[in-house]
């Protein structure tokens, strides 16, 4: 299996009060849909020196399949660069963060994003009011991730 690749806004926790409560989130998580984005592994990037060095996280070494807590909104603005703006309704997407654990934390400290793995929380991330879906906003627990990897790819994954 290749990595999982999304286009997507990251909704960055601000670790001061819960990521839900924050003005952007608020306004978004109220009519915003709620979205599963589907993954086997996760990357985050430890700021080495010259440059930032990936390092690949699974929840073990079969890859099982994974979801990421995601919303999406419509919103109507001005969107692409200022040599082609694009005026109109755009679909917005994004995966939730939350606080990261302590095996993402030493390679990434700001955040990881909100993982779910078991058929329960895909369905109450999808259909339950948001106060009782934002208590899925919380790091996975220590022993669920692993590193496998790190550095630039190398399984022959799909570009």
């Amino acid at each position: 299996m290749g990595y999982a690749r999304a286009a997507a806004i990251w909704w960055r926790a601000d670790h001061k009060y819960p990521q839900y409560e924050q003005p952007a989130l608020a306004e978004v998580a109220q009519p915003g849909i709620p979205v599963l984005g589907a993954g086997d592994i996760i990357c985050e990037y430890e700021d080495t020196k010259p440059r930032k060095t990936p390092t690949w996280f699974v929840l073990d070494e079969s890859r099982p399949l994974f979801f990421f807590a995601g919303l999406w909104t419509p919103w109507f603005g001005t969107r692409g660069t200022k040599a082609a703006p694009v005026v109109g309704e755009h679909r917005l997407y994004g995966f939730l963060t939350t606080k990261p654990n302590s095996i993402v934390e030493p390679i990434h400290p700001k955040a990881m994003p909100v993982i779910l793995t078991e058929p329960e929380e895909f369905e109450l991330w999808m259909t339950a009011p948001w106060p009782e879906a934002a208590k899925l906003q919380r790091p996975l627990p220590d022993d669920v991730l692993r590193i496998v990897a790190r550095g630039e790819r190398r399984d022959g994954g799909v570009e």
